[in-house]
């Protein structure tokens, strides 16, 4: 599951258009959508009495769309959510998403998790009573019956298909947390407004957001040597080579921390992730100063392929491996803090581009032999 999340947030990425720039019905012309600064895979609206949210798959699908407010019959094509009950009970199917819920302090209303081997131990600490809290995901198959007789106030997943799960949706409302498909660091973390509609902090999410697209931004324009090191990344997985497109977040945090990724051509336009030759990327290895993410290798001697191992110990990058604070159970902090505080990721890989001798949080250098 853990990998499952990485490589959700690595593969499966894909272009959309603005959510902003969507069509609004004539019935929902009084309605005030707000504009994102950078996420297209949602959008909120407001009245004076009322809060739409509409979560997209894709630039033409509308997978969900919530209201909370005082006028339901005005929006009866939309879910209406009643205002939460006090305690909140929330369910929570990925820990990519536990960073979010706790900077909005929402931590303590879980009663459910997949399985809390994937969380972190700093997470964990934060749920009151977390041996009683119930893993109702384990191996990956949903306890389906255990989910229902909790009666959640809101249920907390993702989804590679466009649509929903209707044993969980007919029992409680089920948030579909999107921000794996958005194309950019702050995308991502802008998803925190979504949390904040589902627990009625939409003010507060928005203020947090503020304040990490500043530290991005200030980092991101920070002013960098003219000539940027050239950035190479992974390992094959399963034989394949995957490689990210120029519009890919990871690309994107990339450029934004001063790189230069040397992989990407003009036929690379897009913002998946996509398959090379080992013999392109060993070309670029022969060429790169930084080879991040080495798929999941600890030291260099768990490299097989002689290729590889013939180029690195030839050329010498240097080598950084985003698993410093990867835990016994294999939760790594990377993934979910990196989502929701991207200038963490990117103020760590600037000090590495750069060689600014700043203490390493997330990197690890694998030393050659």
């Amino acid at each position: 599951m853990r990998f499952a999340i990485a490589m959700v947030a690595f593969v499966f990425l894909r272009c959309s258009s603005n959510s902003s720039s969507q069509e609004i019905p004539n019935s929902l012309s009084n309605v005030n959508w707000l504009t994102n600064s950078t996420a297209r895979f949602f959008r909120l609206g407001v009245t004076n009495e009322d809060t739409l949210l509409e979560i997209y798959f894709d630039s033409n699908t509308i997978l969900q769309k919530f209201h909370k407010g005082r006028n339901p019959q005005l929006f009866n094509q939309y879910t209406h959510i009643s205002n939460l009950k006090n305690p909140t009970k929330t369910v929570v199917l990925t820990s990519a998403f536990s960073r979010f819920l706790s900077q909005l302090g929402q931590l303590p209303t879980i009663v459910a998790v997949d399985e809390l081997n994937f969380w972190t131990k700093d997470i964990i600490s934060q749920i009151p009573n977390a041996s009683q809290t119930l893993q109702i995901q384990k191996g990956g198959n949903l306890q389906y019956e255990k989910l229902i007789k909790i009666e959640p106030d809101w249920v907390i997943n993702y989804t590679l298909t466009p649509k929903t799960d209707p044993k969980i949706t007919s029992h409680s409302p089920v948030i579909y947390i999107q921000n794996h498909f958005e194309v950019h660091p702050l995308a991502k973390a802008e998803w925190i407004k979504v949390f904040g509609f589902c627990f009625n902090q939409i003010s507060l999410a928005d203020s947090l957001f503020q304040v990490e697209k500043s530290l991005y931004d200030g980092l991101s324009s920070g002013q960098t040597p003219t000539a940027k090191p050239k950035i190479m990344v992974n390992l094959p997985y399963s034989g394949i080579w995957w490689v990210p497109q120029k519009y890919n977040s990871l690309t994107q945090l990339i450029y934004d921390a001063g790189g230069e990724p040397i992989w990407i051509t003009d036929h690379l336009n897009g913002n998946n992730s996509v398959q090379i030759s080992t013999e392109n990327a060993l070309n670029h290895i022969a060429n790169c100063d930084i080879l991040l993410h080495p798929g999941s290798i600890k030291s260099m001697d768990e490299i097989n392929d002689p290729r590889i191992q013939k180029t690195l110990f030839t050329y010498k990058p240097k080598i950084w491996q985003n698993d410093l604070k990867i835990e016994f159970n294999g939760a790594n902090p990377y993934w979910d803090m990196g989502s929701a505080q991207p200038h963490l990721l990117l103020r760590e890989l600037r000090s590495i581009f750069y060689d600014q001798n700043q203490n390493p949080y997330f990197y690890r250098q694998i030393k050659f032999n």
